[in-house]
């Protein structure tokens, strides 16, 4: 299943997106031409690995 990222102008119920935790561990909240702010989930033990 595709991963729904807001679109401009949506808004969002954060307190719903944690149904998709099991499946999607990145979502965008808001993106702009300048910021992109998203969501992301981390379980126990694991690490961001920088790219």
């Amino acid at each position: 299943m595709a991963t729904h990222h807001a679109s401009p102008a949506e808004v969002v119920d954060l307190d719903t997106w944690a149904k998709d935790l099991p499946e999607e561990h990145a979502k965008a909240i808001v993106k702009t031409r300048d910021m992109e702010l998203a969501r992301l989930v981390f379980r126990a033990g694991e690490q961001f690995k920088s790219h």
